[in-house]
């Protein structure tokens, strides 16, 4: 027994030495947490580190966008001519995409119809959602009610112009599932992975399927396409209002008024997709840029909007400068 007991006292004796050296070990580490945890979260705590964190969310760092406030939940501002992304926040997101439909509902349509051909406003036009102003038997040329459409947003001029073009395409027994197929194959042909249409409209088609889905991603290389190959087409939703046949249609987007060289705009909102805007502007000649806004609401879309065009104007400001700048007509 006093054998044994002899043989295990140096293994005893070292693992004390061990046991010894783990606890001072532990204690200093203990220490070591209680003086630079604190300080560590002060430092991450501090309001420019804060905004440099949420912007990891982002896809795209551009410090002019740092402190920049944004509801939305895709957002997609895109340098036409240089072909770079200045900030994106979600924007291969696949969202519903409410009334920025009709931009290839207009686009599709301009294809398919000479801007002088006269289309008749019939009584199942109006049985869409949302009121124009129309009447049956109206007349308008096909480049006046695409105005129209893109302008004052009318529901009925998107659903006479998907009748009138689908049934010059000519393909299957319903003009509008035709000119449906025709926006969906436009789509395509234009790379627009995330998108694709169930109607002319944007509208919901019920209260879980939107009429449209697509990114942001998507919508500015759509209206960077129409910028560059087709920038009359959104001539008149650079206005606050049109005046055709004799009435007034106002525009409903809110700040056109506010966005210095603007080219275009539109508006969309539903209950499934939100607050959606998008608008082309020149923050130096012959230099458009397109900012997309999917997922915010009613009114924020517009602040939204405002928002990512003063810090995408602040981008082409000289760097020393570009902290203190503010753009006086985005109010």
């Amino acid at each position: 027994m006093n054998a044994m007991t002899q043989h295990n006292t140096p293994h005893n004796a070292g693992e004390k030495k061990i046991l010894a050296v783990r606890i001072i070990a532990y204690t200093l580490f203990a220490i070591s947490l209680y003086i630079t945890v604190p300080a560590f979260f002060n430092i991450v705590a501090s309001p420019h580190v804060l905004s440099q964190v949420a912007c990891i969310a982002c896809d795209v760092n551009n410090p002019s966008f740092t402190d920049v406030s944004i509801d939305a939940k895709s957002v997609y501002v895109y340098d036409i001519k240089n072909d770079r992304v200045l900030f994106s926040k979600n924007a291969e997101s696949q969202l519903p995409l409410a009334s920025v439909t009709k931009v290839m509902t207009a686009l599709v349509a301009e294809e398919y119809l000479p801007p002088a051909f006269p289309v008749r406003i019939l009584t199942e036009d109006l049985s869409t959602e949302g009121e124009s102003g129309f009447f049956e038997g109206d007349v308008f040329s096909s480049s006046d009610l695409i105005d129209i459409v893109l302008t004052a947003s009318s529901n009925d001029g998107a659903y006479a112009l998907a009748r009138v073009a689908g049934a010059r395409i000519g393909e299957g027994n319903i003009p509008e599932k035709t000119f449906i197929h025709a926006m969906n194959e436009k789509a395509q042909t234009l790379g627009l992975s995330q998108t694709f249409f169930l109607n002319a409209t944007g509208l919901d088609e019920s209260s879980s399927v939107a009429g449209a889905y697509g990114s942001a991603r998507d919508m500015a290389h759509l209206f960077g396409y129409i910028a560059v190959h087709k920038p009359v087409l959104l001539d008149a939703t650079a206005h606050d209002e049109l005046y055709i046949a004799g009435r007034i249609f106002r525009n409903t987007d809110l700040i056109v008024g506010n966005i210095p060289g603007l080219l275009g705009s539109k508006t969309g909102f539903t209950d499934l997709a939100g607050g959606n805007l998008v608008v082309v502007f020149e923050p130096e000649p012959m230099r458009p840029v397109v900012v997309v806004v999917l997922g915010s609401t009613r009114e924020h879309r517009f602040s939204d909007v405002k928002n990512l065009v003063s810090a995408a104007i602040r981008t082409f400001l000289p760097p020393d400068i570009r902290s203190d700048a503010t753009v006086s007509t985005v109010e």
